[in-house]
């Protein structure tokens, strides 16, 4: 009994260890913007071919709202038109949206940014620029086109939903494109408690739309050990060791003792 209690303690006390070395895992979080939500796909010709719900693009979750309203549009509102979004997720390391413009405009002025708030003080913002990192979710376009394929990727190009009508009287489709924001390293220690979109925009001048955001999340750092842990650890392998020879030789001796 006596060394199936020093067995176990030992044991316990070399998982724990182990435990508090392991960091936690990342996760990739979809954010549910439904609340913000104010217009709805119908809106649009052809607006019945762009998807709702849980989709993944680029290996990246998202959840488009699926309701009446299926995202933000800022052409709904003011001039200039701004929305927040609260989201309360800890230790992002990066953002991922789908969104587009109506009536884009190129750069180099930005007439839509979004500002990120942590729960410490952390504060970003990120402006976006047109045939950059936006462009018109209606293809082709008279408006904006490039995306830059690095920071701003396609995530969605649907099916013509006619054959002429748009850009050069060529078929017209609807597209989603991700943008892929990297946030300052404060807000890996932070909660990310809310992104505020302002667009300065207006009618037939670029308005843009939030169509669904995912949150990457690094875990926090693991600490180091402190040094009276790394003394126990130091203690409790050569009792182990010591378990175990004893263990081995007791069988020897007595193949049936644990019978008893």
């Amino acid at each position: 009994m006596i060394r199936n209690a020093i067995v176990g303690g030992v044991s316990g006390l070399t998982v724990a260890l182990v435990l508090l070395a392991v960091p936690a895992a990342a996760s990739t979080i979809p954010v549910d913007i439904s609340g913000i939500a104010n217009e709805s796909w119908s809106l649009f010709i052809g607006g019945n071919t762009i998807p709702t719900g849980n989709q993944m693009y680029n290996g990246v979750p998202f959840d488009i709202p699926s309701g009446s309203d299926n995202g933000w549009f800022a052409f709904n509102g003011s001039s200039p038109a701004t929305v927040t979004l609260n989201i309360g997720v800890a230790n992002v390391t990066t953002v991922y949206t789908l969104m587009d413009t109506i009536w884009g405009q190129p750069g180099p002025a930005s007439y839509v940014s979004l500002t990120f708030t942590g729960s410490n003080g952390a504060i970003f913002t990120d402006p976006l620029y047109g045939n950059s990192d936006i462009r018109d979710f209606n293809a082709p376009s008279y408006y904006t086109n490039s995306i830059n394929n690095t920071s701003t990727i396609n995530a969605w190009t649907g099916p013509n939903y006619s054959m002429s009508g748009c850009f050069l009287n060529a078929p017209c489709h609807h597209r989603l494109d991700e943008q892929i924001i990297t946030l300052p390293a404060a807000f890996a220690t932070q909660t990310l408690t809310s992104l505020t979109i302002l667009d300065t925009g207006n009618d037939n001048f670029q308005r843009s739309f939030l169509a669904a955001l995912t949150v990457n999340t690094a875990g926090p750092a693991s600490p180091a050990p402190e040094p009276s842990t790394l003394t126990l650890f130091g203690l409790a392998a050569p009792l182990v060791m010591t378990a175990r020879r004893c263990a081995k030789r007791r069988r020897a001796v007595s193949p049936d003792i644990s019978q008893k």
